[in-house]
């Protein structure tokens, strides 16, 4: 059953969760409305997909591509 709204801190997350209606643009319900429906429940699925690239520890490596370059100032003498 639906509280009643006044019967929470004005402005608390517990008063804005209790009945999500005016969200919507809907009022809200009066206290002791009936909430939910039992032989219907509801439900939800949650997928993720995660993807991964591993680089090689010294992709980044300065030496590395100081190295590249002093390799390409040696072909063109």
């Amino acid at each position: 059953e639906y509280v009643d709204n006044s019967s929470f801190e004005p402005g608390s997350n517990a008063q804005l969760l209790a009945d999500r209606r005016p969200e919507i643009g809907l009022p809200l319900k009066e206290a002791g409305s009936k909430r939910g429906e039992p032989s219907n429940n509801d439900n939800y699925f949650l997928y993720n997909l995660k993807v991964e690239f591993y680089l090689p520890a010294n992709f980044l490596s300065s030496a590395k591509l100081k190295s590249k370059r002093h390799t390409r100032r040696g072909r063109g003498r």
